[in-house]
């Protein structure tokens, strides 16, 4: 099957305290969104971005000389939600699509491939890591082998995830913004089963200052 990759990045960098959204910061000389690109520059990509900040993206573009990885720029809603779906209006059906942070620019060639790999023979391929440090619920206790630390990409197969999409829409139509973080939720919630797949502790999110210490060691290792 065809494989597609959607790039959100909408962030503004609040937390990360930067006068520029934090997708645009640079970590070992390219800014965290060209490194995220070249991760995925196998397949056809989808970029969704704020209208506002198409015009930057494009003077990076000729900056860095990306040609043999171009992808289409969609301009984004104003939720996660709005912005996936957006997205999925350019991915043809009967096809896998990864859906990834622009932020997380450290995901290894190995973890989209075997997302792709579970999405095409299960239906969906969602990265995730183990809980490793101790939980607690209201004070109290919890078992930590039972939660998993979510990540991207999440793959799936387009003609699915399209129809869980609209929905899910259609269904939560009067309530304003969906109570959804991530599309392995919109998945579930639209009665499909998720398939995990190990994620990798150096696939982070970059979102405070600290994360771009990390990456920036990561990458020059």
């Amino acid at each position: 099957m065809e494989r597609w990759a959607i790039i959100v990045a909408g962030g503004s960098g609040s937390r990360m305290g930067a006068d520029m959204p934090k997708q645009f910061l640079e970590i070992a000389g390219k800014p965290i969104l060209v490194h995220t690109l070249e991760r995925f520059r196998r397949y056809r990509v989808v970029l969704v971005l704020p209208d506002s900040q198409i015009p930057y993206w494009k003077s990076l573009w000729h900056r860095y000389r990306l040609d043999d990885c171009e992808p289409i720029v969609v301009v984004g809603g104003a939720t996660r939600t709005q912005s996936v779906r957006n997205g999925l209006s350019r991915v043809p059906d009967d096809c896998l699509v990864a859906i990834h942070d622009g932020v997380r620019p450290l995901v290894s060639a190995q973890l989209i491939e075997q997302c792709y790999a579970s999405a095409e023979q299960y239906g969906s391929g969602i990265a995730a890591t183990d809980c490793t440090d101790s939980l607690r619920c209201n004070g109290k206790a919890v078992d930590r082998s039972i939660y998993r630390l979510m990540q991207t990409p999440q793959t799936f197969r387009s003609t699915e995830l399209r129809q869980a999409y609209q929905q899910i829409c259609a269904d939560n139509a009067d309530n304003g913004t969906l109570p959804y973080t991530d599309d392995a939720m919109v998945y579930e919630a639209a009665g499909h089963e998720l398939h995990f797949v190990r994620g990798e502790r150096t696939n982070i999110k970059i979102t405070l200052p600290v994360d771009l210490k990390i990456a920036q060691a990561l990458l020059n290792d």
